[in-house]
């Protein structure tokens, strides 16, 4: 097995989806939380990424691919090739981390109610009249910790929004 970090552009990404032979169901609503993602540039390169088994299948990182080939923008992501096929099985098992998550590893107080004002805030000011419920109305937990932040005037756009 080997790893390496390397430029995904729209077009491998989609030659790369073509190896996508044995894979869960593709969750639309998750790959538009990840284009969304990096269309505001919040992509981040880490650990997770793109893997390929030992036959040359992809068997992680489809939505990842999805999202980079509809935002039509290059990303880097670690890519690791030679991974043993019956390792697919305990891939993306762990828990997610959550918005609380972030925040309390952030050092924020009262993390839970923290998370879900951040999130009820940043759907008030960015989609008031969509549905605030399901992957679509998704906060990532950058937004969260960076609207957490002193430095970022959130509470001060609420005086420009009209009342209802």
């Amino acid at each position: 097995m080997q790893s390496n970090v390397e430029v995904i552009t729209p077009e491998l990404a989609r030659d790369w989806l073509l190896l996508n032979t044995k894979n869960r169901p593709l969750s639309k609503a998750f790959v538009q939380q990840l284009t969304q993602q990096i269309e505001r540039g919040e992509w981040q390169l880490t650990h997770q990424g793109i893997a390929f088994d030992d036959h040359g299948a992809l068997i992680d990182g489809q939505h990842r691919l999805e999202a980079v080939a509809k935002a039509g923008v290059p990303v880097q992501c670690v890519v690791t090739r030679g991974v043993a096929q019956s390792a697919f099985t305990v891939m993306d098992t762990g828990r997610k981390r959550s918005g609380r998550d972030a925040l309390a590893l952030a050092g924020e107080e009262h993390s839970t109610h923290l998370a879900a004002a951040l999130r009820g805030l940043h759907l008030y000011l960015t989609a008031p009249d969509s549905a605030w419920s399901g992957q679509s109305a998704a906060v990532s937990n950058d937004l969260r910790c960076s609207a957490s932040s002193t430095s970022t005037p959130v509470c001060g756009t609420l005086s420009g929004r009209r009342s209802r």
